[in-house]
C-alpha cells in the first residue's frame, strides 16, 4: 500500500509540473536596450526625414487597428505642423523587459525628449519583439503644451 501510494505521489507530482510555465524575466540588460534603441533611432531618422511610409511599416498591427494604417504619419505631421520640424532627441529614461522561456517576448518603452523648432516635446515610445523577431511600434504619446495652442 506505501508502494502505490508513494506512485500515485510521484506521478501528480510530475503532472502538475508538466502543466506549469517556468519563464525568467530580465529588467534592463544592455543586449536589449541596444535592440530598442536601435528601433527608437531608425524611428526618429525616419522623422527627421519626414519618411511617413517608412514610419507606419514600423507600427505593429495592433496599433494599426486602433490609429487606422497610416495614425502615426498623421500624428507625426501634426506634431510638425504644431511645433515645427525635429531638430534632435534624447532618450532621458528606458525600462525593458525581456521574458524567456515558455513565454517569450520582451518589451521596450522609452522615454524620449524631442526637440522640434519651437520647442520640446516629451514622447513616450512603447515597443514590443514581435514572434516573428521584428521590433514594432505598439505606443507613442506625446505630451507638450505648443501641442495644444
Amino acid at each position: 500500500m506505501k508502494k502505490i501510494s508513494l506512485l500515485f505521489v510521484f506521478a501528480t507530482s510530475i503532472l502538475l509540473m508538466s502543466n506549469c510555465t517556468f519563464n525568467s524575466t530580465y529588467i534592463n540588460r544592455e543586449e536589449d536596450n541596444r535592440e530598442g534603441e536601435e528601433f527608437v533611432n531608425k524611428f526618429y531618422k525616419n522623422v527627421a526625414s519626414k519618411n511617413l511610409t517608412a514610419l507606419d511599416t514600423m507600427v505593429s498591427d495592433t496599433l494599426k487597428k486602433i490609429a487606422g494604417p497610416d495614425g502615426i504619419s498623421k500624428l507625426i505631421t501634426l506634431i510638425n505642423t504644431k511645433v515645427g520640424d525635429y531638430k534632435t532627441d534624447s532618450i532621458a529614461d528606458h525600462y525593458v523587459t525581456r521574458t524567456t522561456g515558455s513565454n517569450n517576448f520582451t518589451s521596450y518603452n522609452y522615454k524620449v525628449k524631442v526637440t522640434y523648432s519651437k520647442g520640446v516635446v516629451d514622447e513616450i515610445i512603447g515597443l514590443r519583439k514581435m514572434d516573428n523577431g521584428q521590433v514594432k511600434l505598439t505606443s507613442y504619446h506625446a505630451n507638450s503644451d505648443l501641442l495644444i495652442k
